[in-house]
């Protein structure tokens, strides 16, 4: 019985397959009109055209972390039953064993539906005729990829090729977002197909849950996917493959610097692509010259730099050793440099920066400026002593001279000053009523008095807090008291703002305002958390971002087209004509055509009639 179910079955959905040339409007009614409630039916109809799936793929977020994660192991099916391993179909009750992700399984017939991990789809096995089985939904989820068809078995479509930055393209399997049925560590998220353009819902790994690991399917073929090392430099292609050892590491070079030497070290297409400018040197028994590059020809730099020859007296630097003519015109004195003339005579150059001696004993440094030496670095003589001058004399070196009125030594009293008289420290009285050391009493004022630091009674002085927040703490009668003032507070609920205090007590203010601004959340206040509002996502209805679709309910606290509500899309009735016509929304927000109305129908046809240059014909949408 449940065999004919089944060839039934994939009579009915081998007739819709062949709508799948028609236009994409065609396409999506002939899958809901042929679905039969079959997830293989409609998933595939749906995701063939592009225009029914319209999402940021800004959702997408690219995992940079590399660790290998896998589920945990449910309990082992009994031999022979539905999911056990199996090597041949000898070895399952069902006398069907067919390909999962990590080697052989039992599987079933199936008429519609299957269980959770599986999907029912037309099968063609040993040679003999087609069925419907129960197929693994993630066989190919997260193997290694360059292009979709790789990602999907037979009779699938719906699985794309998916992103995952420079680490590579993996597979994902088609979703539902409003019954995503992922496995764990994974979630359904939008995203754009890079080879189609077209938007789709796919199980893909979950942020945090690390990269893709090879399934025993995948560690056998070996199969593999671009990667991408990058740097500031450039970035370098390469592949990543499935062993049985696991996923390797990526093929691709680290991007360098491009040298000369007939390759492509930044990888960006281009052999020996750098700067013709850059320093070089030719060497050889008279010395080293410096010069810059002029050509690279097959991997060997061509320099412009002079050969070093032995040095002669010609006003040059034939050896490149920095020196002209070798010091053959030096007259002794350091702040002149004697070169020769092309002639062979000699001239004295005056130099400045060079090391010499002024003659004198107060200067450490001395040096040549324009021919001349200058002393620099003078000779530290200070005596650490602050009632006296200190200077140098050229010829016998430091010399004191005491000093008066200036600053000297502190005597550790607050209430003196320190100064020097007559090139001797002394320590008056400071001017009264300057400050002195606390006497740690909050209600005394420190105040120096004819030398002496004194603490006489300051009322009105800010003094201790007695923790108190509707309290002010002032010095009365030198004694600090708590007077019930009426400043700003907090009654530490969360739900008040504006407390203010009064009679000694914090009074609460005006309950605050709840609102985020999102129809998705219900906004209330609790006193108990932190800044008081709290946002609870709901699920009533609400205004989508779809034109055709506005009509959206709320999911995870965003707003999404609500499907089979009643709206209207046109269609094309002639060449230059569209009509108004009702139709149905989907998850994707789109208005699709589920039955004609009467002005389109005709005897016979089984869809729409549509005339082109006064020829009806049949459109059929089911």
């Amino acid at each position: 019985m449940a065999f004919e179910t089944a060839r039934n079955l994939a009579d009915r959905i081998g007739s819709c397959t062949k709508l799948r040339g028609w236009p994409v409007l065609l396409i999506a009614v002939a899958a809901i009109g042929c679905s039969d409630n079959s997830e293989s039916a409609s998933g595939d109809a749906l995701a063939s055209d592009p225009d029914l799936f319209e999402f940021d793929s800004s959702l997408f977020d690219v995992i940079n972390e590399e660790t290998e994660t896998s589920p945990p192991e449910d309990t082992a099916p009994a031999p022979g039953s539905f999911g056990a391993p199996c090597k041949s179909e000898v070895d399952c009750d069902s006398g069907i064993c067919i390909d999962s992700a990590e080697g052989k399984v039992c599987s079933k017939v199936c008429d519609s539906t299957c269980p959770i991990g599986y999907k029912c789809l037309e099968q063609t096995l040993g040679g003999g005729d087609a069925l419907y089985i129960c197929v693994p939904r993630f066989k190919r989820l997260c193997d290694p990829c360059f292009e979709n068809a790789p990602c999907n078995g037979p009779g699938e479509t719906g699985n794309l090729c998916v992103p995952y930055g420079p680490l590579g393209n993996y597979c994902g399997a088609d979703c539902d977002p409003m019954d995503p049925q992922c496995p764990e560590n994974y979630e359904c998220g939008a995203m754009t197909d890079p080879i189609t353009g077209y938007n789709a819902w796919q199980c893909m790994r979950a942020k945090g849950a690390g990269i893709c690991s090879c399934s025993l399917n995948a560690k056998i073929m070996g199969l593999k996917t671009a990667c991408t090392n990058k740097n500031p430099i450039g970035a370098c292609t390469g592949e990543r493959l499935c062993t049985m050892e696991g996923l390797s590491a990526c093929s691709a070079p680290i991007p360098e610097e491009e040298i000369c030497d007939a390759k492509d070290n930044n990888c960006n297409g281009k052999t020996d692509d750098f700067d013709v400018s850059a320093s070089c040197t030719k060497k050889n028994e008279f010395g080293e010259c410096k010069g810059k590059l002029i050509a690279c020809n097959d991997g060997v730099a061509v320099c412009d730099a002079p050969d070093a020859k032995p040095e002669t007296c010609n006003g040059l630097d034939d050896n490149c050793d920095g020196a002209t003519d070798n010091n053959l015109c030096e007259d002794g004195d350091p702040c002149t440099n004697g070169i020769c003339n092309t002639d062979g005579s000699c001239k004295q150059v005056e130099l400045s920066g060079t090391p010499c001696n002024d003659g004198s004993i107060c200067t450490q440094t001395d040096g040549c400026v324009s021919g001349k030496c200058f002393g620099g670095n003078a000779l530290p003589c200070d005596d650490n002593d602050p009632c006296t001058t200190d200077a140098c004399d050229p010829f016998t070196g430091c010399t004191h001279t005491p000093a008066s009125d200036a600053v000297c030594t502190n005597d550790g009293n607050a209430c003196t000053q320190d100064i020097c008289q007559s090139g001797k420290c002394a320590h008056p009285p400071a001017v009264d009523g300057g400050a002195c050391p606390d006497d740690s009493k909050p209600c005394t004022a420190d105040i120096c008095n004819n030398g002496q630091c004194i603490h006489p009674m300051a009322d009105g002085l800010k003094c201790q807090e007695d923790g108190k927040p509707c309290t002010d703490d002032v010095c009365q009668a030198g004694s600090c008291v708590h007077i019930n003032g009426t400043s700003p507070c907090d009654d530490g609920n969360a739900c008040t703002e504006g407390d203010t205090c009064s009679a000694g007590k914090c009074l609460p203010g005006k309950q605050k305002a709840c609102n985020d601004g999102n129809a998705c959340t219900s906004d209330s206040c609790n006193p108990q958390v932190a800044g008081g509002c709290v946002y609870t996502n709901n699920t009533g209805p609400c205004v989508s971002t779809a034109v055709e679709c506005p009509m959206g309910v709320c999911s995870a606290g965003s707003c999404f087209p609500k499907p089979n509500e009643t709206c209207m899309t046109e269609i094309e009735t002639d060449l230059c004509k569209s009509d108004p016509i009702a139709g149905k929304c989907t998850a994707a927000g789109k208005c699709v055509v589920t039955q004609p109305p009467p002005q389109y129908t005709c005897p016979g046809c089984n869809g729409l009639c549509i005339k082109c240059y006064g020829i009806q014909f049949c459109m059929p949408i089911g």
